[in-house]
Order: C-alpha cells, then structure tokens, then sequence
C-alpha cells in the first residue's frame, strides 16, 4: 500500500512536467516555422531594414508573392533578399542572399493593394531564385500557405502572439531573426488593424505575426483550425508630446514608441493578394 502511495505521489507530483513536455515540443517545432519564414530584405539605395514572407501560388508553380510593407517598397531601386534554408528536420542550416532590382510603373512585378494601408506584394520568380538556390534549397526554404492564415473572428484581445524580424538591424548568429512576444489589445475592424501591446523598433516592418504556440490554448485552437498567421507589422503608434513654454505655445515636439505595434491582419492580406494575382491572369 505505501509503495502505491509512493507511485501515486510521484505521478501527482511529475504530471504537469509530462504534460508541458508534450507543448514544449510542439512549441518547439512552430519555432522552427517562426524562425525560417521571416525574410530579411534589405531597401537600396537608403539601406533600411525590414522583413516580409514569401507565399507559393498554388495556381502556378513558376511565382511566388513577397508580402511585405509599402514603405519598404517605396522609393526602393533594389531588394536584398536573405533568405533561410532548411534541411528535412526544418532546421535552417544555411542562408542565401538574392538581389531583386525593382522596376518602375509595372504592376506585373509589385503591387500596392491600399494606399491606406502600408503593405505591397512583389511578385519572384522562381527563375531569380534559382540563379541563388539549388533545386534541393527551393524545396526547403520556407513560404506561408494562404490556409495558414488566420480570419480575424478567431483571434481576441488578450491572446499571446510571437513575431519574428530583425529590429533595430539584430541578428541570431548573423543571419536569423529574433523571436518577439505580444498580447492583441484590440481589433480595430475600422481601422482594419491590429493592435499589439508590443514594442515595434526600427527593422521590426513587414515581420511576421504568429499565434504563440508555446501555451496549451493556442495549440488546441491550432489543432482545431489550422491558422497561425495574425498579419504583418506595419510600424507602431507614437506617442506625441508636446512642451509648452510660459506664454501657452507649443515649443517642442517630441516623439516616442508607444508600445503599440501596428499590425495588418493576415485576412486582409489574403483577400487582396488573391484581388492581386486574378488580375494578372
């Protein structure tokens, strides 16, 4: 009876440890999604740094659509590309470096869905990337699927998110991205945004928004409805201040990050990324 005591107490004691065991590994596993799907790029000839995504265009296998912001874009005349490579287990063992020249006044190469909104498609040919990559490297560098995209009606204020980019121009090892945490603070469908309670630096554009997979909530609402993209970040909210001198007028202005992060949800994206690629059909 005592030794059953014992066994009884020991499971007790070890059952929480086995049961995070099982969403540390599928945390780890979304890690390894997170980490490889961030793209740095590069803006020539200002030498800004920000990220975006590739997505594979299930209707032609020769192109692939780069999501990232509008003002990454903008005044751009040439595109670095570091792009991760993975081997079979989603390790990344290696990056690649692409430069893509952008051409002016052609919507066949880049396109800007919503003047209000600060993000832009580039579409890549898989022709450009194969002067970079071998036939094995096009096969395990990473690219977002539209089905992982999450609809806004599944996501709430008060759930946890990870992005991933290169703020204020860092790197893990030289080459990989950081891994960020936020809460959703609000879903602004006016505004059609995202708000994050997160810190959103110079370098943090065009990263990626994931659902955080590291807290057993999440990986059941991933199981239940395969999405994890939440959108893209497009910058933050600053907070303005204002200094007054004696006579009431306004004598400086000064501006800080609020702790906001902008985010354009991932539906959004989807939506006019297909309105996109119709029309060049």
């Amino acid at each position: 009876m005592k030794k059953l005591r014992s066994i009884i107490s020991l499971w007790i004691l070890f059952l929480p440890t086995i049961l995070n065991a099982g969403v540390l590994d599928d945390a780890r596993v979304f890690e390894k999604v997170y980490l490889s799907s961030a793209i740095k790029i590069e803006k020539l000839p200002k030498h800004t740094i920000g990220a975006g995504f590739f997505t594979k265009i299930k209707e032609d296998r020769t192109k692939l659509v780069f999501t990232t912001n509008k003002h990454m874009v903008e005044e751009a005349e040439e595109l670095i590309f570091t792009v991760p490579i993975k081997d079979s287990l989603d390790m990344i063992i290696k990056t690649i470096t692409l430069n893509v020249p952008l051409l002016k006044d052609t919507i066949k190469q880049y396109y800007i869905p919503d003047e209000s909104l600060d993000i832009a498609f580039l579409i890549v040919d898989k022709k450009t990337l194969s002067e970079a990559l071998t036939e094995s490297d096009l096969r395990l560098f990473s690219s977002l699927p539209y089905s992982s995209y999450a609809s806004v009606k599944n996501l709430y204020a008060g759930q946890s998110v990870l992005f991933t980019g290169y703020p204020l121009g860092l790197t893990v090892n030289r080459s990989l991205p950081l891994l960020r945490k936020g809460i959703i603070a609000g879903i602004d469908s006016l505004e059609k945004v995202i708000y994050l309670d997160a810190d959103a630096f110079q370098g943090s554009s065009g990263s990626p928004v994931f659902i955080d997979f590291s807290t057993q909530e999440n990986i059941e609402f991933w199981k239940t409805n395969k999405q994890m993209l939440v959108g893209i970040i497009a910058g933050y909210k600053p907070l303005v201040k204002r200094l007054y001198n004696d006579q009431g007028e306004v004598e400086m202005i000064q501006t800080e990050n609020s702790g906001i992060a902008v985010v354009v949800p991932a539906e959004i994206i989807r939506k006019m990324a297909e309105r996109f690629l119709s029309g060049l059909k």
